[in-house]
């Protein structure tokens, strides 16, 4: 039935995770003034990612980059690009996480926790667009009929809501 929607369980998990996270951040933008920009900086975001899910840019952004490889001869040699740009994400990643816990840490511990989690969400949609073979066979592991990634979103996307109840 899903496949007739165009959709799949991980996909439909994704877009009501993303769509539960964007209305959780609107609230709390309403419930904080002082910190607003924040929380709709963080709605944005997750709207974002909701829009990815119907669009697919992690995959499309894939096979532009295959394609490139390919046509450049690079292809079978990609491993060591892919471990770097894992790498400089995940360092990238981590810094602006460690930067907004102390720019943010003695305010709303509730909008640390949500920032995390969104940056969390977009390393893995990051490994997606690399995608080590490696990785993926962890991310699309399949638990009952969603694959793991759908389940990692889900987990960080309660994060985000419960924490805007904080």
């Amino acid at each position: 039935m899903l496949e007739s929607l165009g959709t799949n369980p991980t996909q439909l998990l994704g877009l009501v995770s993303f769509a539960s996270t964007t209305i959780a951040c609107i609230f709390a933008k309403r419930n904080s003034p002082n910190e607003g920009w924040a929380w709709t900086a963080l709605a944005i975001t997750n709207a974002a990612f909701f829009f990815e899910i119907i669009f697919g840019i992690r995959h499309r952004l894939h096979d532009v980059a295959d394609s490139l490889l390919f046509s450049a001869g690079l292809y079978e040699g990609r491993a060591d690009l892919q471990y770097f740009l894992i790498f400089v994400s995940a360092a990238v990643l981590l810094f602006l996480s460690l930067l907004l816990f102390f720019l943010r840490r003695a305010r709303n511990p509730g909008l640390s926790i949500a920032t995390a989690a969104s940056l969390t969400i977009l390393g893995l949609f990051v490994l997606e667009v690399i995608s080590l073979h490696q990785i993926d066979q962890i991310l699309y592991q399949k638990i009952g009929p969603v694959l793991l990634v759908g389940w990692l979103w889900c987990i960080a996307c309660v994060a985000i809501v419960l924490s805007t109840l904080l």
